[in-house]
Order: C-alpha cells, then sequence, then structure tokens
C-alpha cells in the first residue's frame, strides 16, 4: 500500500478468514522487486460530484520479491480457527480504530498461513484522503 501526495486517515480495516492459524503484520517502508506486482483495484464509493481520485496505489507482491520487509508499526496480529468444513470460524478486526498514515508512504501488510494446511484471507481497507478538516486539540497531561 503506497500513499500519494495526501496524508490518510485509515478508517476501517477488516480481516476475515479461514484457517487453523493466519497472522498479519504490517511494516513500514518495505524495500520490493516491483518487476512482478500486481496491481489491486481502488474503488471509490463516494459516487457524487465531489468524489476524487485517489492518489494511493495498492498492489500484490510475490513473497519472494520482498528485499526487506522494513519496520513492524505493531505487534501481530493473530487470528485462530479450524480449516474443517462445518467448523470454520471468520475472524475479524476490531472496528473504530483509526490511524493516520503520512503522504508519501509505503507499508507491507503480509498475511501468513502459521498452521494447518490450507486458509483463505481477505483484507479490506477505507480511509479518508487528505488534511483533516477538523483543528487538532492537544490535551494536557
Amino acid at each position: 500500500f503506497r500513499t500519494g501526495s495526501k496524508p490518510i486517515i485509515v478508517k476501517d480495516r477488516v480481516f476475515s478468514s479461514f484457517g487453523e492459524e493466519i497472522k498479519v503484520e504490517i511494516f513500514e517502508s518495505p524495500v520490493v522487486d516491483t518487476a512482478n506486482e500486481q496491481p489491486l483495484k481502488i474503488s471509490n464509493y463516494r459516487r457524487d460530484s465531489v468524489a476524487k481520485a485517489t492518489t494511493c496505489t495498492m498492489s500484490e507482491v510475490p513473497y519472494d520479491d520482498i528485499t526487506s520487509f522494513g519496520t513492524p508499526i505493531e505487534e501481530p496480529e493473530l487470528y485462530f480457527g479450524t480449516s474443517s468444513t462445518g467448523q470454520r470460524d471468520v475472524s475479524a478486526l476490531k472496528d473504530d480504530i483509526e490511524r493516520v498514515i503520512p503522504a508519501n508512504a509505503s507499508f507491507l501488510i503480509m498475511v501468513q498461513l502459521t498452521a494447518g494446511n490450507s486458509g483463505r484471507g481477505q483484507y479490506y481497507l477505507t480511509w479518508y484522503e487528505g488534511e483533516p478538516d477538523l483543528p487538532r486539540k492537544t490535551l494536557e497531561p
């Protein structure tokens, strides 16, 4: 995930998965070989005259093309379930967690199956692009 010329406020992250154990990690400033990356479609759900094109890009990169993961920005998130039919578990990130991301930054979202023979996952992200329109207030300690 690469931000463009504007800062980003992540509004919602949803990760759904089926599998015995899946780990999700987010790294800042990864180094990747872009020769084999596949662009992912970014959709703008605002369909009125005020809708603007995004300055962000997203792509899928083969694991072998990652030269350096970069710096982890948080502890890994672990999802536990089972891959057995009839006992599958769908997991999701908590709601209402916003994150401010600077302009011209890059991130690697790595999803790994760490136990079991098979699994699937889907990562969904929504964001506000641009400077916030509300003034910042600093709380006194």
